[in-house]
């Protein structure tokens, strides 16, 4: 049985995210049709809000603005001290502890050795 292309469509993009297979894609593709009219357009609109994200001119967070929270906040005490990270990921996992007090730079990717 072939399903609606509207649907692979999703299926497809959904696969694409990391530790998403197709089978996972499609069980979250047919949770979606159960939804209503009023909270598929709630996703989309907050989808389409991420478009307007900016990188952090000082940090490389993601911000609303030039300058994201992180670097504005009264708490970031000791910024003489610079935790360079990899990525987003990295610098929500440091700030989970609550500990650091310094400030980031994220590479957004891996810097080769050679």
């Amino acid at each position: 049985m072939q399903l609606p292309k509207k649907i692979t469509e999703i299926i497809k993009i959904l696969s694409r995210w990391p530790g998403v297979g197709e089978k996972t894609a499609t069980r979250y593709t047919l949770s979606l049709l159960k939804w209503n009219a009023a909270e598929l357009q709630s996703l989309s609109s907050a989808i389409v809000d991420l478009l307007s994200l900016k990188k952090c001119k000082e940090c490389g967070f993601f911000s609303e603005n030039e300058i994201c929270e992180l670097c504005l906040s009264a708490e970031r005490t000791d910024t003489a001290i610079i935790c360079v990270v990899e990525s987003v990921a990295d610098c929500l996992a440091i700030e989970k502890s609550g500990e650091y007090k310094g400030v980031y730079h994220i590479l957004g990717g891996v810097l080769s050795p050679l």
